[in-house]
């Protein structure tokens, strides 16, 4: 598992590239806003994340479906902690 902090500008979550999974969990007191096609989050566009929830990004066929660079912002304060794990 690995803790990255979200910013109240673009962060990198993930790199491109082929995985199996991508567990993301909010590990914070603010809605985190999340993109994985590729393109910068925003706080108007982004998938909400709400605090203490997570999701999966999960390729149970080909390894090609959630393989573009995963990102997060956020429109509070300060750094929020997000915690990611995959294979």
């Amino acid at each position: 598992m690995q803790a990255i902090q979200v910013q109240t500008t673009v962060t990198e979550l993930a790199p491109a590239g082929n995985r199996d999974f991508l567990h993301i969990f909010n590990n914070s007191d603010v809605v985190i806003y999340v993109s994985w096609d590729g393109t910068n989050s925003t706080v108007a566009g982004g998938w909400p994340l709400y605090p203490n929830g997570g999701f999966t990004l999960d390729n149970t066929g080909p390894r090609t479906i959630f393989n573009k660079r995963v990102t997060a912002i956020h429109g509070g304060s300060g750094d929020k902690e997000v915690r990611i794990q995959g294979a």
